[in-house]
């Protein structure tokens, strides 16, 4: 290697040279030091090699010096570990896994269906961005695929597959939220969310417009107020060998929902919205009976990826073929645009949807303007949540009042996501792949510039299955539901209840009266922290700052807080500390610095210190600042609401007679 310093360049650091590769070939390379013209608190650096070289370079590395008492966090929507020192971190969008480390359903599932369990690090939004404790943090400019080495002590490593060029800032801050502040001037802020997603909960029913209908009146009687009904099978669905399955064909279903357009005016009478579901995949159902194929559509237009051989790249999902969307291709992108306008605006009347999936872009594709595919992968789900905010922005006055949410992200997607949520977590407590892991993906993504975030209620995943002897039966029963319906209302920007992947086998928001009251109870709470929380929400379009906060962040200097990973803050004025464990009364947690009054006994603590508390069902571990001043007018309403008595009988059944 030679270099030489540009000595005419007066805005910073400027070297160039050639690098000596392992064949005996020489690489022209550029590297660049500056201070970023967004920041005086960032340092800019930018890397780049001859474009020529690339079939002789498969991949960048820079190198950082850290040191043994550093911690490190973010990265995404990271779901399990906290402080990420000592690990390797892969970034690379994909399915989280089924498990993601809970054993023995993990190994299971990896050995029997090809890795399908995941790991503790696999996610749907992976960032090549950190912050530590030692006031700084880094953030790449990039969707490259590649990894972040923190098992080293005296320094970090960023490689990058299949990259030239790269460009990264390294920036400094006095606290977590200053760091947060910096690092999402290069992610971009997330907008924000329109008032009537505080208005109420968004419940997910599905199974037609006789069986939405009934549901709905269950939960209307029993007081829930719904803000929006999320109706993910609005498409219709069919029979395949493995099970039911919608129709990958974005257009309303009119013989599943005969009478969509008089259900949505009666729903408008009681101030609630529709809400429906789409995804990037459009699956070949020429034997389907639907009013546009829009498969065939696609197909003959050229607008999907295509295989090596220049024809339409097949995906194979069990008993269905499905084609995916080339967002490299602009007029693939405008047609994709008015499925949205056309179809889910303004004929489902829809004010939100599932934008799902987005991990799956495989690496043997041909893509329309020549791009690698390795390089596009992490990018495809930034130009999915772009492609819906355009859809969006050219509907007028309504695009500002749609909330689509997505679980696939990658560095820079904050710019364009309406709102994350955590993806397909198991009906279980832990912290892999069950109700804590979604409250760590809140917390880590809340350091990426991911700062408007919630989960399906319940959870998502169930699943009966056996293999060497060991039977795994995995369905949410009524006590996990109800907890989860608790965490939501402190840690999350929106509530939205999920039917799971087998409706019939998980308890429901409206199984029984009980339930849908405790939904209501909670529901009701929700609505009472809609000032706060939307004071949250404006405080992260502006500064970044998430609404949902690890004690790292409010309480930086706080060695044991640090460390806490079962337990979040509501802004810098609410800690909850949610149940994780199955049949348990009574909740440990620990309290900060200051004057902490327990909602429910009015009893104040003084922090730091670890206090245990009754939690039964209904009255969750919830405390709040002493000396805030708008704590009274909070929590004066929450109290005001007719409190429950929970039968502990059937806490632990998954069926009921009033599942429809």
């Amino acid at each position: 290697m030679h270099c030489s310093l540009d000595t005419s360049y007066q805005q910073g650091l400027k070297v160039y040279g050639e690098i000596s590769l392992p064949n005996g070939k020489s690489v022209p390379f550029n590297f660049t030091l500056e201070l970023s013209s967004q920041s005086n608190q960032m340092l800019r650096l930018y890397a780049n090699i001859d474009s020529s070289s690339l079939q002789d370079v498969n991949y960048l590395q820079v190198n950082f010096e850290s040191n043994d008492k550093e911690e490190i966090y973010g990265m995404g929507l990271q779901y399990t570990v906290w402080n990420f020192k000592g690990l390797r971190v892969p970034v690379i969008s994909s399915e989280g896994g089924v498990g993601r480390g809970l054993q023995p359903l993990t190994e299971f599932l990896n050995i029997a269906n090809s890795n399908q369990g995941g790991n503790n690090m696999t996610t749907y939004a992976p960032a090549f961005s950190f912050i530590s404790n030692q006031n700084r943090g880094m953030i790449f400019n990039t969707h490259t695929i590649g990894y972040a080495d923190y098992t080293q002590d005296n320094q970090t490593q960023f490689l990058f597959w299949h990259a030239i060029e790269i460009e990264g800032f390294l920036f400094v801050g006095e606290n977590p939220k200053a760091l947060v502040t910096q690092l999402s001037v290069i992610s971009g802020r997330m907008r924000p969310l329109p008032d009537w997603v505080l208005n109420g909960v968004i419940v997910g029913l599905q199974g037609g417009q006789e069986s939405v209908v009934k549901k709905y009146n269950i939960l209307k009687e029993n007081g829930v107020p719904i803000a929006a009904v999320w109706m993910q099978d609005w498409v219709g669905t069919k029979e395949f060998p493995e099970g039911v399955r919608l129709l990958w064909n974005w257009k309303l279903n009119r013989a599943f929902y005969p009478n969509w357009d008089s259900m949505i005016a009666n729903w408008t009478k009681d101030g609630t919205k529709a809400m429906i579901y789409i995804n990037p995949y459009f699956a070949n159902l020429t034997d389907a009976s639907i009013e546009r194929n829009l498969f065939a559509e696609g197909d003959r237009m050229g607008y999907f990826i295509k295989n090596k051989e220049g024809t339409t790249y097949m995906i194979k999902s069990v008993s269905i073929e499905f084609a995916m969307i080339d967002l490299t291709n602009p007029l693939a992108r405008g047609w994709m645009k008015s499925i949205i306008k056309d179809n889910l605006i303004i004929e489902g009347q829809s004010y939100g949807w599932m934008h799902d999936f987005g991990e799956y872009t495989p690496f043997d594709i041909k893509l329309f303007n020549g791009m690698d595919p390795v390089q596009f992968h992490n990018q495809f789900p930034y130009e999915w949540a772009k492609i819906n905010r355009e859809a969006e922005q050219e509907s007028g006055a309504i695009g500002s009042e749609i909330v689509a949410f997505m679980r696939s992200g990658s560095t820079l997607s904050p710019k364009y996501c309406d709102l994350f949520w955590m993806g397909d977590q198991l009906p279980t407590y832990d912290k892999y792949d069950g109700l804590q892991s979604a409250m760590m993906g809140l917390l880590n993504g809340g350091l990426s510039g991911m700062s408007l975030g919630h989960s399906d209620i319940g959870g998502y995943t169930s699943m009966n299955a056996s293999l060497f002897g060991e039977s795994f039966a995995i369905y949410r029963n009524k006590e996990l539901l109800l907890r989860w319906i608790e965490m939501s209302t402190y840690s999350d920007v929106v509530m939205r209840s999920h039917p799971s992947n087998k409706p019939l086998l998980n308890y429901q928001t409206f199984s029984d009266n009980e339930t849908a009251q405790f939904f209501a109870f909670f529901g009701q709470q929700h609505i009472k922290l809609a000032a706060y929380k939307k004071s949250l929400i404006n405080e992260a379009a502006t500064t970044g700052v998430p609404v949902t906060r690890s004690l790292f962040m409010n309480y930086p200097k706080d060695d044991y807080g640090r460390k806490v990973v079962d337990q979040f803050m509501l802004g810098d004025s609410i800690l909850m500390a949610p149940i994780f464990k199955e049949k348990q009364q009574f909740r440990t947690l620990y309290l900060p610095e200051g004057q902490w009054r327990h909602i429910w006994t009015n009893v104040t603590y003084k922090g730091p210190q670890n206090v245990t508390v009754y939690a039964p069902l209904g009255e969750p571990a919830v405390f709040f600042l002493a000396n805030w001043k708008e704590s009274a007018t909070h929590f004066q309403a929450i109290l005001s609401i007719p409190k429950l008595i929970i039968e502990k009988t059937q806490l632990n059944e998954h069926r009921s007679e009033l599942l429809i």
